[in-house]
């Protein structure tokens, strides 16, 4: 997936889903992210764990 290289706290990127689904999905899991209008999203970097369970998540929205 396509993301803005960043010095800050967060990843901002691109899924080929809209970014409120994805949002809404993840958010059902426990999941708390930013949609920041169309595809994009903004995901706070974490611990390692919070990381993985991240990816996780999002791989299965994708799939979905």
């Amino acid at each position: 997936m396509p993301y803005t290289p960043t010095e800050a706290n967060f990843i901002l990127f691109e899924t080929a889903l809209d970014g409120k689904d994805v949002y809404t999905a993840l958010l059902k899991q426990g999941v708390i992210i930013r949609p920041m209008g169309g595809k994009r999203l903004r995901v706070t970097i974490g611990l390692p764990g919070e990381n993985k369970r991240f990816v996780d998540e999002l791989e299965k929205v994708v799939k979905a």
